[in-house]
């Protein structure tokens, strides 16, 4: 099993145990996870990206296959993104060997807000969607 898809069912299921309803796309080309949580009384959809890499930072453009995941990943973001308040949210997650998650929107993966521990990196979830 590639490191890729342990990644995607261990992000699946800490979302799962706080709550989400998660589905899982096998060999997606953009999106690995869709995520689906009410939020007061507004239903969220979070669509998900995972990446896992060893380098200092994630590089979207080394090869053919993530330049093009990474295009349509803006393009959605785009798409949905509204000043924060629409209801579907595009995001990265990204996991780093021994620092843990980070989660980037894909017009600012340069700059990945970087969490350790999996509580906050869905309180980062939450703030923004």
């Amino acid at each position: 099993m590639p490191h890729g898809s342990l990644y995607e069912r261990q992000l699946k299921h800490i979302l799962e145990t706080r709550g989400f309803v998660v589905i899982r796309s096998a060999g997606s080309l953009a999106i690995d996870l869709v995520a689906i949580r009410e939020v007061g009384d507004v239903q969220r959809t979070y669509l998900i990206e995972v990446k896992s890499f060893k380098t200092k930072r994630f590089y979207p453009s080394k090869t053919k296959e993530t330049k093009e995941q990474w295009a349509e990943m803006k393009r959605l973001e785009d798409k949905f993104w509204k000043d924060g308040q629409g209801t579907v949210h595009v995001y990265y997650a990204l996991h780093k060997k021994y620092d843990g998650w980070s989660i980037a929107l894909p017009s600012n993966l340069a700059k990945p807000e970087l969490h350790s521990d999996h509580k906050h990196w869905l309180k980062s979830i939450r703030m923004e969607g």
